[in-house]
């Protein structure tokens, strides 16, 4: 099963002498390099983000980008006289992604040699071999779903939440409230495997085992009464967020034991994470089951080890059969709060039986 850890979530293009011919102070960028715009094109369509690293003055670069017809393709463009070391990590933090997700496509060896030293692990490649970049197997994900498509509006969408939340005035919850978010709690189709799988390979922080599952797999799960597979799907005022979240539940006589829990990047800090879990939860209290929760640490997963911590959860003596896994059992079961500002429907879980036995 390939991985999709090591896999370019981010390809951020210098500009001169990269994307367009010549130098944009000394009269350049009138033409995009040959072949240029369909790449970036290709890219978008499979879902990987793309964003400018310049040194250049901000607002000829973006007017250059809209002139030569593709500025809606980049997101949270990076133009300054500073380091673009510096304007990566910048970048990383407004996405919310590793440095290991980036890719930088520089002419100068100079620039790209400043990025490896500051950034050891983000992918540099030279502006002169851009034509073959879209055969690179960092841009060419195992799996490309719906989502994908539409992974670049779903960035934009955010940046204009965050934009609006820097001027709003009043606590964080109320401008929570006035998102008038909605969150939709189903039982997996074959229709959603697609995106299943992707989320499995594509998820690090917010993913409690790092444990990629591939299409045949989840398929097998998903005619497995013994289990359940449940989607989150989110959306607000300003759009949708996609399916954001997956849970894959065992529903045993006596426990329900969350075999993975993941949300995607996209919705940390809305409080999805916690609504999903704690549903999924008081739904396994109220079939008067215990919850128990698989736990493995991937170094770089430790959000998500806070959110089960936070939810109650402490080590079990049961052992797993990985020993990488460390099973975990919910603590003074009980009811656990739904943030109030998430309106949910979870009428998927009239349809989960409290264990497989209850089906016979």
């Amino acid at each position: 099963m390939r991985d999709e850890r090591g896999v370019t979530k981010c390809v951020v293009w210098d500009c001169d002498d990269t994307l367009w011919e010549g130098a944009l102070l000394e009269g350049g960028g009138q033409r995009l390099k040959p072949g240029i715009e369909a790449i970036i094109r290709a890219l978008d369509g499979r879902g990987i983000l793309q964003s400018i690293a310049s040194k250049n003055n901000h607002d000829d670069v973006v007017a250059r980008l809209e002139g030569l017809g593709i500025g809606e393709f980049f997101v949270a463009p990076q133009v300054g006289w500073y380091p673009k070391s510096a304007m990566l990590k910048r970048l990383c933090e407004i996405l919310n992604i590793g440095e290991n997700a980036l890719m930088m496509v520089d002419d100068l060896a100079f620039e790209r040699d400043e990025i490896r030293s500051e950034l050891p692990n983000v992918v540099c490649i030279d502006a002169a071999a851009y034509a073959t970049l879209p055969d690179l197997p960092h841009v060419n994900p195992a799996v490309i779903s719906r989502d994908a498509g539409e992974r670049r509006l779903r960035y934009q969408e955010e940046a204009r939440r965050k934009s609006d939340q820097e001027r709003f005035e009043g606590p964080a919850d109320a401008f929570l409230a006035s998102l008038g978010m909605r969150m939709r709690i189903a039982r997996a189709t074959e229709d959603d495997l697609e995106r299943a799988e992707e989320l499995t390979r594509r998820t690090n922080q917010m993913n409690t085992t790092g444990i990629p599952y591939d299409r045949d797999t989840l398929h097998a799960l998903l005619d497995d009464e013994r289990f359940a597979i449940l989607i989150c799907d989110v959306d607000d005022r300003y759009g949708t967020y996609g399916t954001v979240g997956l849970a894959l539940v065992e529903l045993g006589d006596r426990d329900w034991r969350i075999r993975l829990f993941l949300t995607s990047c996209r919705v940390v800090n809305r409080g999805v994470g916690n609504a999903f879990l704690h549903t999924i939860i008081n739904r396994g209290v109220a079939a008067r089951r215990g919850i128990t929760a698989d736990w493995r640490g991937t170094g770089r997963n430790r959000p998500m080890e806070l959110t089960y911590r936070l939810a109650g959860f402490r080590s079990d003596s049961v052992e797993a059969v990985d020993p990488a896994i460390q099973v975990l059992r919910l603590e003074a079961p009980g009811e656990r709060a739904v943030p109030p500002y998430i309106a949910i429907d979870a009428t998927a879980f009239d349809r989960v039986p409290a264990s497989c036995a209850a089906r016979s």
